[in-house]
């Protein structure tokens, strides 16, 4: 005697594998998503470190103006953004030892902060054209990670 199935049972076979094939295909897609979004949030956590490190070093500049009254604060301009090959020539160490006056030092040593703590970094010091109090910092790295696009941070203070 032949076993008789029912007709809703034979339409059945194989669902249940492709249900767990949807399932995967869906859940894959869904982990690939989250990988994407974590290399993303990577991305944005770098990016905000180094903005807020060139945040600090302007604000660095700043302080240190502040602090030597009996420097000109023409002392502290850089009118322009040097070459970084001059950069090259820094290296990352202290200038303790210099024979410079204050004003000179503190420049130097912020200037090799600036290179030293950015990728690429630059900056350039200039008084206002209305005020003479006035003091822009542009500070300006590049940011590797989102194919070298140059970023600048402008930073305006009264002394």
């Amino acid at each position: 005697m032949r076993h008789q199935t029912n007709p809703s049972q034979r339409r059945q076979k194989g669902a249940t594998l492709l249900e767990v094939l949807i399932a995967t295909v869906v859940i894959s897609i869904g982990l690939l998503g989250l990988a994407g979004l974590q290399v993303k949030s990577v991305q944005n956590n770098y990016n905000a470190y180094v903005r807020s490190q060139a945040s600090l070093l302007a604000s660095d500049l700043a302080e240190r103006m502040r602090a030597a009254p009996q420097q000109t604060a023409d002392t502290y301009l850089i009118n322009s953004f040097p070459n970084l090959a001059e950069f090259n020539a820094l290296d990352c160490g202290t200038v303790d030892n210099l024979d410079l006056d204050t004003a000179a030092k503190d420049l130097l040593q912020w200037r090799r902060s600036v290179f030293c703590l950015l990728p690429e970094g630059n900056a350039r010091v200039t008084r206002s054209a209305l005020n003479n109090n006035v003091i822009n910092i542009d500070i300006r790295w590049s940011d590797p990670r989102s194919g070298n696009a140059t970023e600048t941070l402008s930073y305006t203070t009264e002394i």
